[in-house]
């Protein structure tokens, strides 16, 4: 199937298309009724639909979402939409298209109507030149489109409430405050966020004008929206940022954005953050309606932020992971070929020539390393599995990419993951493991 074979009738009742604007309040009911079920009072996911066909995200084109409608009745059946946005990679900027929204009425599923719209998104994400896709979503079922689970998503730290929450002596105050953010902050927040990427693998790329989307430009009710409060020193400072969804998860409020200027201290003003998480969730609707009775961190792993807070954020939740899709490897190693040659600099491979092949049994990629710098990246379609140098089934080679396990960990995991004499220090240098911090554009 191609883009431009749209529409298309999949069978005597169904037809594929291409969004339009008129769909917009019809899909953002769908999209309400399928993901969230019928709740009194809640449109998070009909508000967010209706902001992204009435082109309020940067970038998003209607066309760039599909869906498929009942002939007879003209009903909305299945959809889904690709969201656009940077990411970097080691602070090289890389085209992503996140999937999203993709839901079927349950009485059309099984047939095949979710493979077909990927179909088409993937393909409009491979004409923009995109190199990665990423969603989110329930277990193995994107693996059955290409994706890997390779990168970690929601993990978060957690104090029930009151108990757990620190207290102010007698008679001491804040030695901070906290005001809604203005568009005269962004700029700070940008540096604030920008800096505190530089540390992760992955991040999420915003300039000015994207956080300003963030700000202003979601739909007060929309599931996306996040309250972004700016912490300030008692004479009026800007010192820092913290970001709030406008809705408990369950019965937790959490924080999902927060980073200091460099000469603030973490131990300082994380408690007094912490002390307002709490007084904003007990006033914070939830869907069911709930009471709040504890706060989180929902933070990269390795923020600042949960040192500064163990004594009180003592209940830890792994995370689980973003699905992640590279349909053109050789091209994605290409691009980052100048983190790897610096990943090796200063190393025992330093200056090194080696030829790595690598087998995913169905397929494979040969990278070749001349005097440490990469030369060449290929794609093998028919590779020799007894002959590579590294062998990765299916698509968990990815993991390694980006940075979510190190050779050991894979081969400790799989049976079928192997390695020649020397190669597994050698593709750990080139890809390490490192964290990443993916608040994802929405």
């Amino acid at each position: 199937m191609t883009i431009n074979s749209l529409p298309i009738q999949l069978n005597k009742k169904l037809l594929l298309r291409f969004a339009s604007g008129d769909d917009a309040e019809s899909l953002g009911r769908f999209n309400q009724s399928i993901h969230e079920g019928e709740q009194p009072e809640d449109k998070r996911l009909a508000d967010w639909t209706v902001d992204l066909l009435s082109g309020r995200y940067p970038g998003f084109r209607v066309k760039d979402c599909t869906v498929v409608e009942d002939i007879e009745t003209r009903k909305i059946v299945s959809s889904m939409l690709l969201l656009p946005q940077t990411w970097t990679y080691a602070g090289i900027p890389i085209q992503v298209s996140r999937p999203e929204l993709v839901g079927t009425d349950p009485d059309y599923r099984k047939m095949g109507l979710v493979r077909k719209q990927f179909e088409v998104l993937h393909a409009i994400s491979d004409q923009r030149g995109d190199l990665i896709q990423g969603i989110t979503g329930i277990p193995y079922y994107y693996r059955q489109f290409g994706y890997e689970m390779a990168v970690d998503l929601d993990g978060y730290h957690k104090a029930y409430a009151p108990q757990q929450i620190p207290v102010l002596d007698k008679g001491e105050t804040e030695s901070v405050h906290f005001r809604p953010t203005t568009v005269q902050d962004l700029p700070l927040v940008h540096n604030w966020v920008k800096q505190a990427n530089n540390h992760s693998l992955l991040s999420c790329s915003r300039d000015v004008d994207l956080w300003q989307y963030e700000l202003n430009g979601k739909s007060f009710d929309s599931i996306n929206r996040f309250n972004l409060l700016t912490i300030t020193s008692l004479v009026g400072e800007p010192i820092g940022i913290f970001g709030l969804p406008h809705f408990l998860w369950g019965s937790t409020m959490t924080a999902v954005l927060y980073e200091l200027s460099p000469a603030a201290s973490w131990k300082a003003v994380t408690p007094a953050v912490l002390r307002y998480i709490w007084s904003t969730g007990q006033m914070t609707r939830a869907f069911p309606a709930k009471t709040c009775d504890s706060i989180a961190l929902a933070l990269s792993s390795n923020h600042p932020a949960y040192d500064a807070a163990a004594q009180y954020l003592t209940e830890i939740q792994e995370p689980y992971a973003w699905y992640l899709r590279v349909p053109h490897l050789d091209t994605l190693i290409k691009k980052i070929a100048p983190v790897l040659e610096t990943r090796l600099e200063n190393t025992a491979f330093a200056g090194i020539d080696q030829e790595i092949k690598i087998s995913f049994y169905k397929s494979g990629v040969t990278i070749r390393i001349e005097q440490g710098k990469i030369s060449t990246v290929e794609n093998t379609t028919d590779p020799d599995w007894e002959k590579a140098d590294a062998r990765f089934p299916n698509l968990t080679f990815l993991q390694i990419l980006f940075g979510h396990r190190s050779c050991s960990e894979l081969k400790y995991a799989y049976a079928d993951c192997a390695f020649k004499k020397g190669i597994s220090p050698l593709l750990d240098c080139l890809f390490p493991k490192q964290s990443s911090n993916l608040l994802a554009m929405s």
